[in-house]
């Protein structure tokens, strides 16, 4: 691993160029950024169709849907920091000119599995959403019509929305850093790490979050609005049809938050460097590293 010769310049960067980049980051490294975060989006989605398909009970020609894809929003905006999954193990190594394969990210996400289980199951709220959404399909199964999903599933996306903004690199710290869950002799636990990045830079974080939150809108709606168009121009069908609403909605809002992944992935390294003198350990290491192979080269 060369610790002073990365593919991403480890410096200081604004917000707007922390987009920027992420927006040159999605365009250089479409192919893996498109698989590895499609790895973590797609079961998610199929798992939120397979909670929700019962409400879809309109005319596409005429209706929209409504509870379905107010459920399948809030569900994905819970789910939201998952989507980076396999994508942030990914980048890590590859700032650093290493190439892992999908067996060393798996193995990767493996070993942070019990961090993840707490920090994105249980404090972000998702494995809860899952449970009131099968809570839900149960109910609606016995023909008891309920809105309990439609109304508990919109105050979980808010605490989720509300922990991410509190704790926005918390999934970065559990995939690349991975400390234990209780506090070590040489470690500190996840929270404790959590607290000592966090704490500095609240109304800082606080700020890109809300941030990223409100671009996230325009850039669904225009994701939105061009697979419409693309599609009524290729089949001349110009009518909400199931595709509309099944496939590309939710589509539209996972690119978006895979997006935002990205510019969170950024975001983590700037505050890094701006806490923590990132930039300077890494030229201190590669330092050590070289002279530790000087060392090796002169004893044989």
């Amino acid at each position: 691993m060369q610790f002073d010769k990365t593919s991403v310049g480890i410096r200081e960067r604004s917000f707007v160029d922390q987009i920027d980049l992420a927006m040159q980051m999605v365009r250089r490294r479409f192919r893996p950024w498109a698989l590895y975060c499609g790895l973590a989006a797609v079961p998610m989605a199929l798992l939120n169709h397979a909670l929700l398909y019962d409400l879809i009970d309109v005319d596409y020609d005429y209706e929209m849907p409504l509870r379905y894809l107010w459920c399948q929003t809030c569900l994905i905006l819970i789910e939201a920091p998952l989507v980076s999954l396999f994508f942030t193990p990914w980048i890590g190594l590859e700032t650093f000119f290493d190439r892992p394969k999908l067996r060393g990210l798996l193995a990767s996400v493996w070993k942070a599995l019990p961090s993840l289980i707490v920090s994105a199951l249980i404090v972000r709220g998702v494995g809860v959403a899952w449970a009131v959404a099968a809570l839900a399909l149960l109910a609606r199964q016995d023909s008891e019509e309920t809105y309990f999903a439609e109304s508990l599933l919109p105050l979980i996306a808010c605490w989720g929305v509300l922990i991410q903004a509190i704790r926005p690199y918390l999934m970065e710290i559990v995939l690349l850093e991975r400390p234990p869950l209780r506090k070590k002799a040489d470690q500190a636990s996840l929270g404790q790490r959590s607290a000592m990045l966090h704490n500095v830079i609240a109304a800082d974080s606080f700020i890109k979050s809300f941030l990223v939150v409100c671009l996230l809108v325009p850039v669904t709606i225009s994701l939105f609005g061009s697979a419409v168009f693309v599609m009524g121009t290729l089949s001349n069908i110009w009518y909400p049809t199931w595709i509309t609403w099944l496939i590309l909605y939710p589509l539209s809002i996972w690119i978006a938050v895979a997006f935002a992944s990205t510019i969170r992935f950024l975001a983590y390294l700037d505050a890094r460097i701006r806490q923590e003198g990132w930039e300077v350990e890494l030229q201190v290491r590669a330092e050590a590293a070289r002279l530790h192979e000087r060392r090796m080269m002169g004893m044989q």
